[in-house]
């Protein structure tokens, strides 16, 4: 409001003084408003340091590099992927305590019909032998006092991550072909066990299916990380996503 009174002022005693003169007053007042205007603007750069800042100027970004490589896993780190009875009893209170047996090498129990493999089991032979894999290492887990709770977990190592990618991208179509059907998984001699394979799910990079037999259930997860094929099975009378719980915390140990 004072600079307004004031140019209006200013601008009143010039208009004034040059009608005095031949000037006409709004002329005069015209003049006066454009200078006010540039003023106002010429402040608007003042800062509060006392310096003037560059309209065109642009903030400095800092870049952002590329992102890191991730190292490809060996063969020998394989094993130190694999969790504990500890680590598996976080998901699966009854194997807390339980021995880890060494699993070296792909299993080879038989599963009909053989196209199912994939789906029924972790860590086969059948599934694997074409693979590229360069390495494996597995570890099974058995509650002492009910045989049917049991997670088994295999981690397979590849040339490189797309390779270990390419794993997984053939076996969704292999479990999803294979919803609804009954597969019998057995390793002489011990009895055949039969199971009802239900719908497959790929999402978030992780393939999952459930297993359902009498009085029991199995949830199979299959996920990559770096140049690493995870493989878990989990079974229990009330197993639901422990497969997946597994597989996640094996690919934390790889990130």
């Amino acid at each position: 409001m004072r600079w307004r009174l004031r140019l209006r002022s200013l601008g009143a005693s010039a208009a004034d003084a040059d009608s005095r003169n031949g000037v006409p007053g709004w002329v005069v007042a015209v003049i006066a408003l454009l200078a006010a205007a540039a003023l106002v603007a010429a402040l608007s750069v003042v800062t509060r340091g006392g310096g003037t800042r560059d309209p065109q100027a642009a903030p400095d970004i800092p870049e952002q590099g590329p992102a890191p490589t991730q190292d490809a896993i060996t063969p020998a780190q394989l094993q130190g992927l694999l969790l504990d009875p500890n680590a598996v009893g976080s998901v699966m209170a009854a194997l807390a305590g339980a021995t880890a047996q060494p699993l070296s090498q792909f299993g080879t129990a038989t599963v009909t019909p053989p196209e199912c493999t994939g789906a029924a089991d972790a860590g086969n032979t059948a599934s694997y032998a074409a693979s590229g894999f360069t390495g494996v290492a597995g570890r099974r887990l058995t509650d002492p006092g009910d045989p049917r709770v049991v997670v088994d977990q295999y981690v397979s190592s590849y040339p490189d991550a797309d390779a270990a990618a390419i794993y997984q991208d053939e076996q969704i179509n292999g479990w999803q072909a294979c919803t609804g059907t009954t597969v019998g998984v057995g390793t002489p001699p011990a009895a055949v066990r039969q199971f009802v394979v239900g719908p497959s799910n790929n999402e978030d990079g992780r393939l999952t299916v459930s297993l359902t037999e009498d009085r029991n259930r199995c949830q199979r997860a299959l996920l990559t990380d770096s140049n690493v094929v995870i493989d878990v099975r989990a079974c229990g009378p009330d197993v639901d996503q422990q497969a997946t719980d597994v597989a996640v915390q094996i690919a934390d140990k790889i990130s």
